[in-house]
């Protein structure tokens, strides 16, 4: 279980970079699809990302729930 790093602050940083690059590409070439990827990716993100924390609560157990409490689930300061 890595709880380091980016991690520290996000528990899927990969996830919100991807959006941070969406939005900024969304920005600089407008486009119909860049807005529609740019609402759907929230959506798609927060029903995968639940079912990652399902089976990792199960491999992790506790160790992860308390990271789970200690870091938000995308972004923010750790607590």
């Amino acid at each position: 279980l890595k709880t380091g790093d980016l991690y520290r602050y996000s528990r899927n940083p990969q996830l919100v970079g991807g959006f941070l690059f969406i939005l900024g590409y969304t920005e600089l070439w407008p486009s119909w699809t860049g807005w529609l990827w740019a609402g759907l990716w929230p959506v798609i993100t927060v029903l995968m990302v639940r079912a990652e924390e399902d089976h990792l609560s199960r491999i992790y157990g506790a160790d992860y729930r308390d990271y789970c409490a200690r870091t938000p689930r995308f972004l923010g300061l750790p607590k």
